[in-house]
């Protein structure tokens, strides 16, 4: 049978039974007899002996009757897997080859034979403790079920050409954590004057916002050069600083500038926006999307996301923050909402994007904890951030959880300082501490940057990239 069908098979029928009692069984030396030769026979055979598990229909009854057995099995299957190619630090197993392939095609390495997804791991929990809580726990790879599954579009990987660049020598062997990765964050938005908003009041008092093109246009150039020269591989903008006229501006600059020899960078998140010209297109006189578009230096297309969630701005939020434009009146956001979650895969883990609302929302969180996501860019919009904010403690559950890395991208439109006076920080990063045998301090989890130069005024302050170690 095929080894990733016939983990599904066994991981959905061992699922449900205690997870301390197959945490238990795991240790013993019969059971571990098992996975070694269930392991041995796939990387041998490439794939799994009919004699090692029953049929799909006759699973339910045997996992009662050969539980110990059959999760011997699936524990030689996560062995074997884990070795596969395509795994984080693998051994190539040449008789398993086919598994890259199908995953290059389809973004799983099981078949279209079993349901959900069967993924390699990229994060792990950093709750303290060894003992297993669910089955999961005791596995290398992750399990997708079909309900999660179907609310992404299938994950896809990253040629090596569009990869970030390797960042130095890796060890091979089990999961371990991945290295950090130099990124900047660049402001664009520099004041309110940089943003459009609109209003309706009919059917319902409703607000969007977008960013004002004429103005900004005249600045990506700067903007490019600047995360050029930063040393930085991958470069985050906020919420409302992309638009079609801009995403044209972005890519003609990017494809007919070549980085200096010196510029490490390789994608570009450009920002969100009410952005039509890449992804689905919206039905003419229908709401438009809060679109985010991740390019490559090259301005090749790698992924693009729509905020899910609107925000509610009211009345009282719009006067502390000096935003005039909606009358004072408590508005909901007028955007069409995405449906889905959508990743990327390449050699530094599972990438995904959240917008601003999106990271607070609890069934979203799920989402990105269950499908294994080792890093969420989320660009915002808000007022000053600070280390304890609602963007860091949606992100600490993340890591905390599900070991995901969290940076959150935020402009200059509303706030430029603090309640203190101090510069405002636009770049969180927010970084899974690791399993430990302690809880982790949230506070130790979470860096914020604010500009790093002082005395220059908005534009400049807006052009100068926060640099940081993700």
């Amino acid at each position: 049978m095929d080894p990733a069908d016939a983990y599904v098979y066994l991981y959905d029928a061992l699922t449900t039974l205690d997870a301390g009692q197959l945490d238990d069984w795991s240790q013993e030396k019969a059971i571990q007899s098992v996975a070694d030769e269930a392991c041995s026979a796939v990387e041998t055979d490439g794939d799994l002996p009919d004699h090692w598990m029953p049929m799909p229909e006759d699973l339910e009854a045997a996992a009662s009757s050969r539980a110990r057995e059959l999760l011997g099995v699936l524990l030689g299957l996560d062995r074997a897997l884990l070795h596969a190619p395509g795994a984080t630090n693998a051994i190539e197993n040449r008789n398993l080859g086919y598994l890259r392939f199908r995953l290059d095609n389809t973004g799983r390495l099981n078949s279209d034979q079993t349901s959900g997804w069967l993924l390699f791991r990229c994060a792990r929990s950093s709750r303290p403790g060894a003992a297993a809580q669910t089955l999961g726990d005791l596995l290398n790879l992750v399990r997708v079920p079909a309900a999660l599954s179907s609310r992404m579009e299938p994950i896809r990987w990253i040629r090596a050409v569009d990869d970030l660049p390797e960042l130095g020598q890796r060890n091979t062997g089990e999961f371990e954590p991945l290295p950090q990765l130099p990124i900047a964050q660049l402001p664009l938005l520099a004041e309110g004057g940089d943003l459009a908003w609109t209003t309706t009041d009919r059917p319902k008092n409703y607000y969007s916002v977008a960013p004002a093109s004429s103005r900004l246009s005249e600045h990506v150039p700067a903007a490019l050069a600047a995360l050029d020269e930063s040393g930085a591989i991958l470069a985050l903008l906020p919420e409302a600083s992309l638009d079609d006229r801009l995403m044209g501006v972005w890519e003609e600059l990017l494809r007919g500038t070549p980085p200096p020899e010196s510029s490490r960078l390789a994608w570009l998140l450009l920002g969100t926006g009410p952005v039509t010209h890449v992804g689905h297109q919206p039905v003419p006189g229908a709401r438009k999307p809060n679109r985010a578009v991740l390019l490559h230096r090259s301005g090749k297309e790698l992924l693009w996301q729509d905020k899910q969630r609107g925000f509610t701005f009211t009345a009282d939020q719009q006067r502390r923050y000096g935003v005039t434009e909606l009358g004072g009146t408590t508005r909901d956001e007028y955007h069409a909402k995405g449906s889905v979650l959508r990743l990327i895969e390449g050699r530094y883990g599972r990438f995904g994007i959240e917008i601003c609302e999106d990271l607070g929302r609890h069934e979203l969180q799920s989402d990105v904890i269950g499908v294994g996501v080792s890093h969420l860019v989320v660009p915002v919009l808000a007022a000053a951030m600070d280390e304890d904010g609602w963007q860091a403690r949606a992100a600490q559950i993340l890591g905390l959880e599900a070991g995901t890395d969290v940076a959150v991208s935020n402009g200059l439109a509303i706030h430029r300082k603090t309640l203190s006076g101090s510069p405002a920080p636009t770049l969180l990063t927010i970084t899974a501490p690791g399993r430990s045998s302690e809880y982790p301090d949230p506070m130790d989890t979470v860096c914020a940057y604010a500009c790093p130069v002082n005395g220059i005024d908005a534009r400049k302050d807006a052009l100068t990239p926060r640099i940081a170690e993700w």
